[in-house]
């Protein structure tokens, strides 16, 4: 017979991971299979970008992440000067305009992996599995129309009877099994299983594979050397001998991303790693940086590789079973958007629809960047000089901090992104974007003074949050608004929003123009504090753009261009905005989540 589950997850990867933290606390049946029997120790993806680092502090592990992480402050550019000695040519500011949070910070793959995993145990809510290996999955094409059906059927095996030496701890990594083989009927399958995916192999998915001509190896390693620019994110472009990329780690590390060597760009094509070796790295980074020293004693961990960039052609089949992560997306590393376009992978009915443009963008940004990074790279067959190339190449790495930390993303209309908006609506938010990530701006606590982001309250749990935003409730217009809006809300007729708030799957959060000091939370209307008999009054979902004891002003309402008439934006589970309208006007509110509804009812 099997067990019955919502979804299945395989691959504990960053996407895998990433994606079994969004049901913690939730009541769906959740499975997460993994191969591997441990997680790797060393090496693979290390950077994380400011968006990915959103998204674990609305998952919890912001602080963990970040007491480990090593934050970059500033990129250095290092190329040959007119008598062709290695000079520092500029240092850039690691910032985008815009954004007042670190662009990017790093951290070994396998400690995030580690946060991630901790994380799912301490909530309990999803059931990691190691060294359980899937060998079919196959989709009843006949139910997959009925919400309430299981068409998705996983077959897995042990990769080893004895796999976990009999034990069942948390801290063994996974849960022991006994039997051979185990089935389970699923109403959704995701494969985050890497860009070898068997998911994508047993669905049928295509993909578009391309090579480059670049060779790459890469080192971890403890430098010694008289580099003056070692704890900084460096580009060095050396006269003859290559290019390479340094980005420090955590602790004392530091990676070398080092040019090898170019080779036909075809598909055929393949690269003999046992050629390579950490010292032959190691030795082309020495004459790349020239006349400095490097030495090193400690080597956690290298590789060597043939770039290559693939997408696949579609993100999953009959809407039962996704895939996510590299299995979409294959390109270099020297980006950092590996794990990073892999943890914002969304799982929406409008997956594919919202998150392929984004694989194509990206491995197009990869497929212009990666020659950059060569001297003598060419265009077709034509060459580029050096300093030229130098010149480029800094224009090019300057760009893509914007363009790497995905704040530009841009969701088209959709049912889940209402562009045209209610009538009237334009002109209430001048400077929130619909389709666009919210702006991550600063709010205090109404109750206790506290200051925190907006997007802290946007957590990966399913709900929409009506951010409202009244204006100066101390005045009577306003707040006698906010009053309707609470009638409104509690008493409406319609099954949308309140069904919604009533069922937990929409949050009402509040944001006013006050000054804390004027206004009392207890004498706002209930919908804005709700009250439990667990827990008393809600004493965080009231908030002010006013000024903290220890950070300054929040300036919200200025950020968001929002004038003095206030309101109303629906951000979706994701932190994006799917519909603004006017303050107090529901109407478009509920026709929009009227249309999705089915889309996040349990």
């Amino acid at each position: 017979m099997g067990s019955k589950v919502d979804v299945v997850i395989i691959g504990a990867g960053p996407a895998g991971l990433a994606l079994a933290n969004c049901f913690n606390g939730s009541s769906l049946k959740v499975r997460l299979f993994e191969k591997r029997l441990t997680r790797a120790k060393a090496g693979r993806a290390d950077g994380l970008k400011f968006l990915t680092l959103e998204i674990f502090d609305a998952l919890g592990i912001f602080d963990h992440v970040m007491s480990e992480a090593c934050r970059h402050e500033e990129i250095c550019h290092w190329s040959p000067g007119k008598d062709g000695t290695l000079q520092r040519l500029a240092i850039v500011p690691d910032i985008v305009p815009g954004l007042d949070e670190p662009r990017e910070v790093t951290l070994a793959q396998d400690k995030v992996e580690q946060y991630l995993e901790d994380n799912l145990a301490r909530h309990g809510s999803v059931q990691l599995e190691r060294g359980r290996v899937p060998v079919k999955l196959v989709v009843d094409g006949s139910s997959i129309d009925d919400s309430g059906s299981h068409p998705v059927q996983l077959s897995l095996k042990n990769t080893s009877p004895k796999a976990n030496n009999g034990t069942n701890s948390l801290n063994s990594g996974y849960v022991a099994r006994t039997e051979e083989e185990e089935i389970f009927h699923a109403k959704y399958c995701v494969g985050c299983d890497g860009a070898n995916s068997w998911t994508r192999n047993e669905m049928g998915i295509g993909v578009h594979l391309e090579g480059t001509d670049s060779i790459w190896g890469v080192i971890d390693i403890i430098p010694k050397t008289n580099f003056p620019d070692i704890r900084k994110a460096c580009t060095i472009r050396s006269a003859s001998s290559g290019s390479l990329l340094i980005e420090p780690r955590e602790g004392r590390l530091v990676r070398f991303y080092v040019h090898i060597e170019n080779v036909a760009a075809n598909q055929g094509s393949s690269f003999d790693k046992s050629t390579c070796s950490p010292e032959k790295i190691a030795s082309i980074a020495r004459n790349i940086m020239f006349p400095y020293k490097l030495e090193y004693s400690v080597l956690e961990w290298w590789s060597a590789y043939h770039v290559k960039q693939q997408v696949a052609n579609t993100l999953g089949s009959s809407n039962r079973v996704f895939i996510a992560g590299d299995a979409v997306h294959l390109h270099s590393p020297k980006a950092g958007q590996g794990m990073n376009a892999s943890v914002q992978d969304d799982i929406l009915k409008t997956y594919e629809l919202e998150r392929k443009p984004i694989a194509h963008a990206l491995i197009n940004f990869d497929r212009a960047y990666v020659p950059l990074f060569s001297n003598g790279c060419s265009s077709g067959s034509e060459k580029i000089a050096s300093t030229d190339a130098s010149k480029r190449f800094q224009t090019a790495y300057v760009e893509g901090l914007t363009s790497s930390t995905g704040i530009g993303i841009k969701y088209e209309p959709n049912r889940l992104v209402d562009e045209q908006g209610a009538p009237g609506y334009n002109g209430v938010a001048k400077n929130v974007v619909v389709g666009m990530r919210l702006k991550n701006v600063k709010i205090i606590n109404q109750a206790d003074g506290v200051m925190i982001r907006i997007q802290k309250l946007v957590k990966p749990d399913g709900k929409f949050r009506l951010l409202v935003f009244p204006g100066d409730i101390s005045k009577g217009r306003e707040a006698q608004r906010l009053l309707q809006l609470g009638e409104d809300l509690s008493h409406s007729k319609s099954e949308h929003p309140q069904a919604l708030y009533a069922r937990g799957h929409i949050e009402i959060i509040t944001v006013h123009a006050a000054k804390r000091a004027d206004i009392e939370l207890l004498d706002l209307h209930e919908v804005f504090h709700p009250w439990s008999d667990e827990g008393g009054w809600d004493y965080w979902k009231v908030y002010s753009d006013d000024s903290t004891w220890h950070e300054g002003p929040c300036n919200t309402y200025n950020t968001l261009g929002i004038g003095a008439e206030g309101c109303m934006i629906l951000v979706r589970p994701d932190g994006y905005v799917s519909l603004v309208c006017r303050m107090g006007d529901i109407g478009p509110v509920e026709r929009f989540l009227a249309g999705c509804i089915d889309m996040t009812s349990e």
